[in-house]
């Protein structure tokens, strides 16, 4: 909670294992990684966010391939879903939007802004963040 505002993170990890070509895999140690990193540190924003990205997912137990671009974008799209259910206020039951969490309380409020920020840190050395839209909501949340 900033003053009459409130800020929403949204955290992103991405290894630099995942950077590596998969057919190279085998071929990369600890310096070839940290040569990566220096390079990821250097590069240029367009480039870093086209960048392909593998990585296990398990509900489709399978490698899956993206690019850092879209892991960002759907980051975005996590976060102002997120914040869109948060500006409702408390859930009334299990099958209605809004927070379900005693551990937050809600109070009614005068109008104010729910921001929001996605941060992906890329290995050791590179970190982009995206701001999304704020949402208005007449809520405060305080932890309990």
């Amino acid at each position: 909670n900033t003053g009459n505002n409130n800020v929403g993170l949204e955290l992103k990890y991405i290894s630099l294992v995942g950077l590596i070509n998969i057919n190279q895999k085998n071929n990369f140690g600890a310096n070839e990684l940290e040569n990566l990193d220096k390079i990821l540190e250097k590069e240029n924003i367009e480039s870093v966010l086209k960048r392909p990205y593998s990585y296990w997912s398990k509900e489709d137990k399978k490698t899956n391939l993206t690019t850092i671009g879209e892991i960002l974008n759907n980051g975005i799209d996590q976060l102002s879903l997120y914040m869109k259910t948060v500006s409702k206020g408390k859930a009334t039951n299990y099958s209605s939007s809004g927070i379900l969490d005693r551990r937050v309380k809600v109070s009614k409020s005068n109008p104010n802004k729910l921001k929001g920020f996605v941060i992906l840190v890329i290995g050791f050395r590179r970190i982009l963040w995206k701001s999304v839209d704020d949402v208005t909501t007449n809520y405060i949340y305080n932890k309990i």
